[in-house]
């Protein structure tokens, strides 16, 4: 519809009331949409375990036979030397040869010692700890295991999470249209001039109307009303509104004094997408790997019929008004 409506100051605050919040309902389903689609692309996805490097032992052989063969081998050399001392007449001569025997046995000690005592050290040392070892890894095994079964098990449950998150973005998706298409239609009755026609714009002429800033949206020579329109650009040119959507969803707080509406009408609205995307997030969760019902999410069957009737009876209103 095409034909401009002759509105009286209510009127129009009315019809400008309903495109604010249709414009609102177009933000929270896009929204609701955008967070369904991140939560859906991290659905799913096995998680990176990592295996734990299998411990070795620490004991070495060779360092034990080191060990025990420079122990016993002095101390089978001094015996021997003295034995070999005490078991002559005495002297230097038979001193200096006891230290040449006490050498030699020194050395036989510690290459026989060492092979012996400390492989047999050695051995007994490094069993001991091989089976400290055996069971770490082994411990560490099954927990990896355990991990790797209680991740595919996620992944199996979530898979399942996504099928049913798939249903209700769908839903979303053609509430979306749906949204969109009375936007349309309302913004087609030629009411507002097309360059207001967006959110921060609506919103803006929405809360001049209500404070009784202004009667209509145009200039009115008789009254020196400067209208709606003529606000929302001083305004605009003097920066004291900020209309970049984004630029107002980071600003929320800061935009109050001279964009209360929209503040509050946003805040309201991602009140609303916590709520929706908290109700399918627990809609999803409750197949506990069953899929047996697909009932559709309570909260976005409810948030759908109350829009529904929302726009019937505003399409309604506009239409005989």
């Amino acid at each position: 519809m095409s034909e401009r409506k002759a509105l009286s100051t209510e009127g129009l605050k009315k019809y400008v009331q309903g495109v604010f919040e249709a414009e609102l309902n177009v933000y929270e389903q896009e929204q609701v949409l955008s967070r369904m689609r991140v939560t859906y692309g991290r659905l799913g996805i096995p998680a990176k375990i990592s295996k734990s490097k299998d411990k070795e032992p620490e004991t070495i052989i060779v360092d034990r036979m080191v060990v025990a063969g420079m122990i016993i081998g002095p101390i089978f050399g001094i015996i021997m030397g003295i034995v070999e001392y005490c078991s002559s007449s005495g002297g230097f001569w038979y001193f200096l040869g006891a230290v040449i025997v006490a050498i030699l046995f020194a050395i036989v000690g510690f290459v026989v010692g060492g092979l012996v005592i400390g492989g047999i050290w050695g051995g007994v040392e490094l069993c001991q700890e091989l089976k400290k070892v055996d069971a770490v890894n082994a411990a560490n095994e099954k927990k990896y295991q355990a991990a790797l079964e209680n991740d595919r098990r996620r992944v199996k449950n979530e898979k399942l999470q996504k099928e049913r998150l798939l249903t209700e973005m769908d839903r979303m998706e053609r509430m979306i249209l749906d949204s969109k298409e009375e936007l349309r239609r309302v913004y087609a009755y030629g009411i507002l001039h097309p360059d207001y026609q967006n959110l921060c714009a609506v919103s803006s002429i929405y809360g001049y109307l209500q404070k009784g800033r202004t009667q209509g949206l145009t200039f009115n020579d008789v009254t020196g009303d400067q209208g709606a329109y003529n606000i929302y650009e001083y305004e605009r040119r003097m920066n004291l509104i900020i209309v970049n959507t984004q630029e107002v969803l980071r600003r929320l707080d800061e935009i109050r004094t001279h964009q209360y509406e929209l503040s509050e009408g946003l805040q309201a609205a991602n009140a609303r997408v916590d709520a929706l995307c908290k109700g399918v997030s627990r809609h999803i969760k409750s197949t506990d790997g069953r899929l047996e019902r697909m009932e559709q999410c309570a909260e976005i069957t409810a948030y759908q019929a109350e829009k529904a009737n929302q726009q019937l009876e505003f399409i309604s209103w506009l239409h005989f008004c």
